[in-house]
């Protein structure tokens, strides 16, 4: 009780917690009141089409049985409308430019550029999507402005209305347009200045996409000292906080120890904790949150949407560590979610998969476990066959079968089994090392995230045969950089990590570090210079990308971790 008492007087020294449709798309669509068609292009997914229209990819899915995961360019989908719009969704066409949109939609082009912070003019390309800030263009008829001044003129004495129409070759009724204030043709004084309009036949030059961006951009801001919150449901009202709230902790902590290394940097850093078990709205009546550069949470899935509307309305950057649940990023422009999608991390391993694997003999067994990943595997299977690439089928009851359906070619032998949890992990090793027949091929196994948290028995397995495993997360073992960090966690806190999957300070670190350093180098121009940041993740590598040009960012990296024959472990980030 103690030893208890001392951890958690540690961290409270450290912890400061305050009490406190109509879709317009330039496409060739097929129309009907629920849905419209959209021809998928080159490099789009089924999940970046679903966050680039803000629906679910499961609806798109039920709207198009017969589509595979892998969709094809040229492809046609079926996307279902939304029962309220906002705004219209607009295909750039060739020879558009910004100046052009302003004056089709009549908007202006700082609400365009607003309503999709990732626009800029060196992706203002045909094909883009877009979103324009308007009902439709129907709804937004341009109204009748006042003509746009050539140049201010000075009235000379005796000079008319007409003298001065015809000096600069403009008709009388032009002048007095431009001029409200002069009500009869013979009232104008000298001394006095006139606007000057262009004629009705003067045709003005357009200006740049460049030009007319440069004038949207705001000034660049650095911080002095970056402010960050921390809004995750510690629970220090509990008697004994639980395993959790211990997580939520232990993220916290990393933050710490991230912001102690970067003080020695010079980076000046207030950390202002608040516990997410009070009411989100208590919270955000804070005064200090408005002022805050980097909030990192929520944890509870329920808050996500009012800590998202709140950092967008006042500018600041939302970091959410922990869920991976769809269209979190969706039209929330300051978001930044670090745990993709499942839908995008399968579609992302299928593309590494068969760029890695298309020239080998691949091979799934079928464990029949009710642990198999279903939809990791019928997802695979439609990749291959949608790049005409083979593999073999085989359920595990007809294992004795395999060296059938093996080569010697010189190919390798990928075997993919349909489960990943431990216990179905030794099954399939023990059948196999009963078979001395397969030692007569290279035999290398592809499978899931699970299998580092094996134990060292079954990681001795995962090395005999060269295995490969996909994950979001990976910190590597007995690592310099490991080491260190774990020496310094446990002499911070008088304790030990939690043994989890991922390690949570370590994600606290990695997440803390990455902002932190790059809100100080860049200020509020963290979002256009997030390619710049240079830092060597310790279990999280971290790159973010907006979906699309009106979202959030989402973190695109995965890993593929190699346990190689020769007991050294390598790991390749995408």
């Amino acid at each position: 009780m103690k030893k208890y008492s001392e951890q958690m007087h540690i961290f409270k020294r450290f912890l400061v917690f305050c009490l406190v449709a109509i879709i317009s798309l330039r496409i060739s669509a097929q129309t009907s009141d629920n849905f419209f068609t959209h021809e998928v292009k080159a490099g789009e997914t089924l999940y970046s089409i679903s966050t680039m229209y803000g629906v679910p990819v499961e609806r798109i899915k039920e709207l198009n049985p017969s589509i595979s995961e892998s969709i094809m360019a040229g492809q046609s989908i079926k996307i279902p409308r939304k029962n309220k719009v906002s705004a219209v969704r607009h295909i750039i066409q060739p020879g558009e430019t910004l100046y052009r949109l302003t004056k089709t939609y009549n908007v202006s082009a700082q609400a365009i550029c607003d309503a999709n912070p990732g626009l800029n003019a060196d992706n203002f390309k045909s094909g883009t999507a877009i979103i324009i800030p308007v009902s439709t263009p129907e709804n937004s008829p341009a109204k009748d402005k006042v003509p746009e001044c050539r140049q201010m003129y000075l009235v000379e004495k005796k000079e008319t209305v007409y003298s001065i129409s015809k000096k600069f070759g403009i008709s009388e009724e032009e002048l007095l347009a431009a001029n409200p204030k002069i009500t009869s043709k013979k009232k104008i004084k000298k001394g006095e200045y006139v606007c000057i309009p262009y004629s009705k036949d003067y045709v003005k030059p357009e200006p740049e996409n460049k030009v007319l961006f440069n004038k949207t951009e705001p000034k660049t801001e650095k911080y002095a000292t970056i402010k960050v919150a921390v809004i995750l449901p510690f629970n220090l009202s509990e008697s004994k906080p639980s395993a959790e709230s211990m997580k939520m902790i232990e993220f916290y902590e990393g933050l710490l120890l991230a912001v102690d290394s970067l003080k020695s940097q010079g980076v000046s850093t207030d950390i202002y904790a608040y516990d997410e078990a009070r009411h989100i709205d208590d919270i955000l009546a804070h005064p200090m949150m408005k002022y805050v550069n980097v909030i990192f949470g929520p944890a509870k899935p329920d808050n996500i949407n009012a800590l998202a509307d709140f950092a967008d309305r006042n500018n600041i950057q939302l970091v959410i560590p922990f869920t991976s649940k769809e269209g979190v990023v969706n039209n929330k422009q300051n978001v930044y979610q670090i745990n993709p999608p499942q839908t995008f991390v399968y579609e992302k391993v299928y593309e590494q998969f068969i760029a890695d694997h298309s020239d080998d003999n691949i091979v799934m067994i079928g464990m029949n476990s009710k642990n198999d990943n279903e939809e990791f595997i019928i997802g695979l299977k439609k990749a291959l066959e949608a790049k005409n690439v083979k593999y073999s089928r085989i359920s595990f009851i007809d294992f004795d079968n395999l060296p059938s359906l093996l080569k010697r070619d010189g190919r390798r032998n990928i075997i993919i089994p349909s489960a990943g949890d431990q216990h179905t992990f030794e099954m399939l090793n023990y059948k196999m090392a009963t078979m001395d027949t397969l030692r007569n091929y290279t035999i290398n196994m592809f499978g899931y995230p699970e299998w580092q948290t094996f134990s060292a028995r079954n990681t001795k397995n995962i090395h005999r045969y060269g295995s490969t495993f996909f994950t979001t997360f990976y910190n590597l073992q007995q690592n310099h950089a490991t080491d260190a960090f774990n020496r310094k966690f446990k002499n911070a806190f008088k304790r030990d990590q939690i043994k989890s999957y991922p390690r949570y300070a370590m994600l606290g670190f990695d997440a803390g570090y990455y902002f932190i350093k790059g809100l100080h180098l860049y200020g509020n121009k963290f979002a256009d210079n997030q390619d710049k940041i240079t830092y060597q993740s310790l279990q999280n590598p971290l790159k973010f990308v907006r979906p699309n040009n009106w979202s959030g960012f989402l973190n695109t990296c995965i890993m593929f971790v190699n346990y190689k024959e020769n007991q050294t472990i390598s790991k390749r980030v995408f």
